[in-house]
């Protein structure tokens, strides 16, 4: 079973652990080959930090877009009585589109600020 997990928290949790080893061994009075060993440990931490903050986000994506914006457009589209099959020519008037978009977060700013002051 694949769990998605917080990249930071990977990470930080990561720093932490190399920081406690860097302070113990730093602490100790090493001989050579151990010096070795703290040198690869140090490094192996450094790259497993640096492998993690190479991998993508673990929030879900479609094509690259992230699933919430998608789902706000998708929203608006239908809000605006956009049927599928009209969405190819409302995305060929851009300008339509963002007027939507920003009348909708328009409307949800005034909301906001209408509950604030309740």
């Amino acid at each position: 079973m694949n769990d998605t997990i917080s990249r930071q928290a990977a990470i930080d949790a990561l720093t932490k652990n190399k920081e406690m080893i860097n302070a113990a061994l730093d602490s100790l009075m090493l001989d050579y080959n151990s010096r070795i060993i703290q040198q690869q440990r140090r490094g192996q931490i450094n790259e497993d930090i640096e492998t993690i903050e190479k991998l993508p986000s673990a929030q879900p994506t479609l094509c690259g877009y992230d699933i919430e914006h998608l789902i706000l457009i998708a929203n608006v589209l239908r809000k605006e009585n956009l049927p599928p099959e009209r969405i190819v020519e409302a995305l060929t008037d851009i300008g339509r589109i963002v007027s939507i978009v920003t009348d909708e977060f328009k409307e949800s700013l005034r909301k906001t600020v209408e509950q604030c002051k309740i």
